[in-house]
């Protein structure tokens, strides 16, 4: 991120992402016009004074495509800074299902509703990248041990939902990482989800990395556990590649803020199988902690699937784990 300095302009924007009912995304194209024309866009602009950002967008939206959006229906999703050469940009991003009205071009630009999957990050503006990798990330997240545990549950990994993301995790101490690379060049083509592997430490094995997601279209993208995010100094390079951090407390969320991440998994929320004695953050420490991060969080620690429902009230986007997807652990 760039340094704020006092002639640094800063536009305050709000950001909708607006679904129909099969849920695809609404966004619009920019005037040959306007900066940045002729990229897409997802409909929004600038907070004015005195409003809220619920209140700018439901302003904004009526006026863009003339539909009605209760300020209430609108859910956070992520918040981003990014720094162009003249202004920096605050895009505050919302979402919602709800809406009144067939969304019209009042300005005469042009719409298309987009499956999240089929955005593609060159057709947007810089700024709006970071929103539409936060997008690909479902409710649910399985991690798997990437060991014999991996080949033993590659089964379980054939009957998840399309719209699926794994993370498949170095083992550290237990594994040599020419160990954890071997067994993702064996296995990963065997698995057809999206797929998030765990960076190390050192830069020549992350650049190994890097080279083996050239290969692997399921790998999009890169994981930091806490001590790999402690030795970082930004988030690995790619406008398509989603980074998040493992975070257990204050300090780690603000070093994943820092980082770029687009989201984080706060753990451990609940006593879990492998940690009983283990209380766990709660869901009011867990909310506290989401609440300090700007984009997606994952809870994780004694998850189940009917964990959902609480996660997202407490502020989650969704949530993580190894036992709920009936994943055998040793962890």
């Amino acid at each position: 991120m760039a340094e704020t300095t006092a002639s640094t302009r800063i536009v305050h924007v709000a950001v909708g992402v607006i679904r129909n009912n099969i849920g695809e995304i609404l966004v619009s194209r920019r005037s040959a016009a306007q900066h940045m024309g002729g990229f897409w866009e997802f409909p929004g602009g600038k907070v004015e004074p005195g409003e809220s950002v619920r209140q700018a967008l439901s302003r904004e939206l009526l006026e863009e495509l003339n539909i009605t959006v209760s300020a209430e229906s609108l859910q956070p999703l992520c918040c981003i800074r990014h720094d162009y050469p003249d202004k920096s940009v605050l895009l505050d991003v919302w979402q919602t299902d709800r809406y009144n009205g067939a969304p019209l071009g009042m300005e005469g630009q042009p719409l298309r509703w987009v499956a999240a999957d089929k955005l593609v990050a060159d057709e947007f503006p810089p700024g709006n990248r970071g929103i539409i990798r936060a997008l690909r990330l479902p409710r649910r997240l399985m991690l798997i041990n990437c060991d014999e545990q991996l080949t033993r549950n590659l089964p379980v990994t054939s009957k998840l939902p399309d719209r699926s993301l794994i993370r498949l995790r170095f083992m550290g101490q237990e594994q040599s990482f020419g160990e954890y690379l071997h067994t993702l060049n064996v296995l990963v083509p065997d698995i057809t989800h999206d797929i998030l592997v765990d960076l190390p430490t050192a830069r020549v094995e992350q650049q190994a990395l890097v080279e083996l997601r050239e290969s692997h279209r399921q790998i999009k993208g890169f994981f930091a556990n806490r001590h790999v995010a402690q030795s970082m100094t930004s988030r690995p390079d790619g406008d398509d590649l989603i980074f998040g951090c493992a975070t257990h407390n204050a300090a780690e969320v603000s070093t994943a803020r820092q980082l770029g991440a687009d989201f984080v998994i706060i753990s451990p929320v609940l006593p879990s199988r492998s940690h009983p004695q283990d209380p766990g953050l709660g869901w009011k420490q867990f909310s506290e902690l989401a609440g300090l991060f700007p984009g997606p969080a994952f809870a994780m620690g004694g998850m189940t699937h009917q964990d959902l429902e609480s996660a997202m009230a407490a502020g989650a986007h969704g949530i993580a784990g190894i036992s709920m997807f009936n994943v055998s652990t040793s962890v």
